[in-house]
């Protein structure tokens, strides 16, 4: 599992390698450095916020989810309950 500092290192650098890609795509339509950077950070934005509401959204569905255990319900081997309240 990675650690939280590297998963924000990872996520900031595919947002900044989606701002390159999408600002040189921009340009090649459009011509302009400065509409080109504007354009690709509009789009960067909304498609948080937009991946934000997708996830809202998805969390209120049930499908596909495994439905947790509860911890009471648990079958602990006997040495290993033992070992833990020691």
């Amino acid at each position: 599992m990675d650690r939280t500092c590297r998963i924000i290192v990872k996520a900031v650098s595919w947002q900044l390698m989606g701002l390159v890609t999408m600002t040189i795509i921009n340009y090649s339509h459009i011509g302009s450095i400065w509409g080109s950077i504007s354009l690709a950070a509009t789009a960067s934005v909304s498609g948080f916020i937009f991946f934000l509401i997708h996830e809202k959204i998805w969390n209120t569905v049930r499908w596909g989810r495994k439905r947790a255990i509860p911890v009471k319900d648990l079958e602990v081997p006997i040495g290993a309950a033992q070992k833990f309240l020691q």
